[in-house]
């Protein structure tokens, strides 16, 4: 049996948009049911329920009708009358009866063996089938609610609620189209209850009908009954936009949800987002900024990810803004693996933004202080040396950079075009034939015999 807490509903969305996602998740709340109290209204007026019992002999009429009488002095007395008298013998009514009274009681086991007992003796006991239902929903009895709701409505029971109920427990079973007619013909019965519209949606983003969607969340956004509920709808919609491929729709809904002061680090990023794939990078970076800063406790990954899209696509002031606002709110709780991955994004900031090659070299050595075998990192760090003519700092991190196998080959190329830079040329002749041993290059080949000509000539020029 499957747990209560599956018919809550996740709608998920996830988007590939120019080299990046756009994921959007809102939940539709679908345990309405247990909220307190929601059973109270049902069949506690028994006189009205009389009408429906079936026919009974009249010496069962006398019974009821002192039972009735015992009721309206002592409860407990009547119930043990009822009790007494009743035999397997007994007509449907009076299991009926004594059902009700333990049902309103709140004794939901013995009131589900009297129903029981009841439609096994009148299968066509419309009332007793609904009921019983009742008993099997509140004791998360999936299969056995389905089953005696479903022949309710079989037998002429229209109400509502009763397809509400049969639409949730279909849902939590995974039975989507079963679900999504009865939450049809909860809305038909009872086009006011934002339940029922709210069932349907969560069957609609099971089978993915976008277009649907977007004009159902219309409707309950315009049936919202507070901000929340409202916000909750814009954002669910939203959801559809984005997988409809309508972004620019869904933003107007991330944008109603900001004025209405009621974003979150969710919203404001998937707005952020969009704003980035538009290429207005100005309000991409104000809603990744709002984004963070409405909760300092959300996985930072995001935010540096976000960072991350931002510089790879070279907008380097902006990806220098979010870095700093990312250092500055998550300050000391700032995860190592997120440092890291700040300090190799500012690095390429300043190498985009060409700055001076101190302040470049500074952000390489605090990754490497962090990471020591980062081999490209070493690399950077042996060109930008070699460019500064300080060859031994240069031949360390080569050095090192060589001592990593899926480097070394690299490590050796660069250190060779250096040397060669600089006319060490029959320094950098073996240098290259260790590179070709790792990996062949008809490139590094030809490149290695033009530096060996050169080496030759150069010996020769010496004697």
């Amino acid at each position: 049996m499957k747990s209560i807490s599956k018919i809550a509903r996740i709608a998920t969305v996830l988007v590939t948009i120019v080299g990046f996602s756009i994921s959007a998740t809102a939940e539709i709340d679908m345990q309405f049911w247990k909220k307190p109290g929601y059973f109270d209204s049902y069949y506690k007026d028994l006189n009205a329920v009389g009408s429906k019992i079936p026919t009974i002999k009249s010496e069962e009429q006398e019974i009821l009708q002192q039972y009735s009488n015992l009721k309206e002095i002592n409860d407990k007395q009547a119930l043990a009358y009822l009790a007494g008298v009743i035999t397997p013998q007994a007509s449907s009514a009076l299991d009926f009866t004594l059902g009700l009274h333990y049902y309103s009681s709140d004794d939901i086991k013995n009131a589900a063996l009297f129903f029981k007992r009841s439609v096994d003796k009148w299968p066509t006991f419309q009332n007793a089938h609904k009921l019983l239902g009742y008993c099997s929903l509140q004791t998360e009895d999936w299969v056995d609610a389905a089953t005696s709701f479903s022949t309710a409505t079989a037998l002429g029971e229209d109400d509502a609620r009763t397809f509400g109920l049969l639409g949730m427990i279909y849902l939590n079973q995974d039975k989507i189209l079963e679900s999504e007619s009865a939450y049809k013909k909860a809305i038909v019965a009872d086009p006011d209850t934002l339940d029922w519209y709210k069932g349907l949606a969560s069957t609609l983003i099971n089978q993915g009908k976008h277009l649907e969607l977007v004009s159902l969340f219309e409707e309950m956004i315009a049936r919202a009954p507070d901000a929340e509920a409202e916000k909750d709808f814009l954002l669910l919609q939203a959801n559809s936009f984005i997988a409809l491929d309508q972004t620019l729709n869904a933003a107007a809904n991330y944008e109603i949800v900001r004025r209405m002061k009621m974003g979150n680090a969710d919203s404001m990023g998937r707005l952020g987002d969009i704003y980035l794939n538009e290429n207005q990078v100005e309000l991409a970076t104000e809603a990744y900024i709002e984004s963070i800063e409405l909760d300092p406790e959300q996985a930072q990954d995001v935010p540096v990810n976000s960072a991350n899209v931002m510089v790879s696509r070279g907008f380097w002031s902006n990806g220098q803004e979010l870095i700093d606002i990312i250092r500055k709110i998550f300050g000391e709780g700032l995860e190592e693996k997120n440092h890291l991955t700040l300090l190799r994004l500012e690095a390429q900031v300043a190498m985009g933004e060409q700055k001076e090659t101190t302040v470049i070299i500074g952000f390489l050595e605090q990754i490497l202080e962090i990471e020591p075998d980062d081999g490209q990192t070493l690399l950077l760090l042996a060109k930008f040396h070699g460019s500064e003519k300080n060859f031994e700092e240069a031949r360390k991190y080569y050095e090192q950079a060589m001592e990593l196998e899926d480097y070394e080959y690299q490590a050796l190329v660069d250190y060779a075009q250096m040397l060669v830079q600089n006319k060490l040329y029959c320094d950098a002749v073996p240098m290259l034939r260790d590179a070709l041993d790792i990996q062949y290059s008809s490139s590094v080949e030809e490149f290695m015999d033009q530096v060996d000509r050169v080496c030759r000539r150069q010996r020769l020029g010496r004697r």
